[in-house]
């Protein structure tokens, strides 16, 4: 968060919350630069890691790593280069199970859907680790595919944010619930454009074939 000192100053959870504005911001913008969708796959993706790890996170910063140092006084050094946080999808297996969960209290885990695995494994294993990870190669993605791996993982982050909202202050939690609320709105707004689209093609695919049999019929 930037102040007068001219530092950026971050936390977990302002990081968390800048993802997920960012998210909306880069989404907002998609009908002038398709280029956003590239950039709200990945702060989305970031967003959502970012509330699981929240979510997982003991107050001894514990919960979170897949490998970590502890220093001498038994509390893990967390400047430590060779700590290593929690993946992606590690960390969504982690929000499924109750003990993982734990660390709030009457916390339970998220009971996924089958919809939820998938549009998790491809968002971070088709969306975000491609542009990350970027190799030479023709790639076209419609938009509805991005609307229809986001919507179901919305409601993962929704989830999140009911069983952390004690960590945010009021004027967070209206920030994270009015971004969420938009991106779905776009997302769901796009459904409808592209089912109407989808129409107008079947319609004059329809014109078209009666076109071509008039044709047929008039030349046998």
């Amino acid at each position: 968060m930037s102040n007068k000192e001219n530092y950026l100053r971050i936390d977990v959870k302002s990081n968390a919350i800048d993802s997920l504005n960012k998210s909306f911001h880069f989404l907002s913008n998609h009908e002038k630069d398709l280029f956003s969708w590239k950039w709200f796959a990945i702060s989305f993706h970031h967003a959502v890691h970012s509330f699981m790890l929240i979510a997982l996170q003991n107050t001894d910063c514990s919960g979170i790593w897949d490998r970590c140092e502890y220093k001498e006084d038994g509390l893990i050094d967390v400047h430590n280069s060779n700590n290593r946080l929690v993946s992606f999808l590690k960390a969504y297996e982690w929000i499924k199970n109750a003990e993982r969960m734990g660390g709030f209290v009457g916390a339970e885990p998220f009971k996924s859907e089958q919809y939820h695995d998938q549009s998790m494994k491809l968002l971070n294993n088709r969306l975000r680790n491609k542009f990350i990870h970027y190799q030479p190669l023709w790639w076209s993605i419609h938009n509805q595919y991005f609307a229809d791996i986001a919507l179901p993982i919305l409601e993962v982050v929704e989830f999140l944010r009911c069983h952390i909202r004690s960590n945010f202050d009021k004027n967070e939690q209206e920030s994270i619930k009015q971004d969420l609320v938009k991106i779905e709105e776009i997302l769901k707004s796009l459904n409808k454009k592209n089912d109407l689209s989808k129409e107008t093609f079947r319609c004059r695919l329809r014109r078209y074939r009666k076109k071509i049999l008039r044709i047929f019929q008039k030349f046998r």
